[in-house]
């Protein structure tokens, strides 16, 4: 009995990452900076209730494009308590955000050629705000040791039970995270006159060797 009942060990490692931060951005340098980031794009515009009252929108999302201010999407305030929504479908929401607006520059209204055709600004979207998908990943194991007296006085039979990923919590991989939520072209003025894209927060990877997996193994020491 006590060779059944003893010699048992358990073990875990469980490790727990954050996401990698990234910055919403745009396609376009709209900002007409020359501050191309490494992200090939500019930072986007959080939305505000004074951006939302500064440009109210002539039409609705679905309606023909009317006023100076077409509404392409339905824009909300940004929230940093729900702007990530988990969902590797959308994993934030980019309706929060909108493009920089810009305004045809004076040599554009008069026809000049040799010029930046709009006057752009800098998104007021600060670098790195938002984080992707964390990483989460717990190994446990199960170790029964048995004395063998007739191998000698080193003689035991270890039985080992591991399991990786034992809840088999699924890891998604922020390389894998679209986080372009406009084209931003010039051709849209107004901060909501494009819509954000179909797959703007959408994450396209998971880690590999992510599932969860088992194993068992017989060992003799003598």
């Amino acid at each position: 009995m006590p060779k059944v009942l003893g010699g048992w060990f358990m073990s875990s490692i469980v490790s727990i990452q954050s996401g990698q931060p990234f910055s919403p951005i745009s396609n376009a340098n709209r900002s007409n900076s020359g501050v191309a980031q490494a992200q090939q794009g500019d930072r986007v515009n959080i939305n505000t209730p004074a951006l939302l009252a500064a440009y109210p929108c002539t039409s609705q999302p679905g309606q023909p494009a009317a006023g100076s201010n077409p509404c392409a999407y339905q824009p909300i305030v940004y929230n940093p308590n729900t702007v990530i929504t988990g969902n590797p479908d959308q994993w934030f929401n980019p309706a929060m955000f909108s493009l920089p607006p810009i305004t045809p520059s004076p040599a554009a209204e008069q026809g000049g050629s040799n010029c930046p055709c709009f006057i752009g600004q800098l998104g007021t979207a600060g670098r790195n705000i938002l984080s992707g998908p964390p990483e989460r990943d717990w190994d446990f194991s199960l170790v029964k040791q048995t004395k063998l007296g007739f191998l000698g006085e080193g003689g035991m039979l270890e039985f080992r039970a591991e399991f990786f990923n034992v809840l088999n919590h699924t890891n998604f991989s922020g390389d894998g995270l679209r986080t372009n939520i406009f084209n931003g072209g010039g051709s849209s003025v107004g901060p909501f006159s494009e819509a954000p894209k179909a797959t703007a927060g959408t994450v396209t990877k998971q880690l590999q060797n992510n599932q969860r997996e088992i194993q068992f193994a017989l060992r003799l020491e003598f």
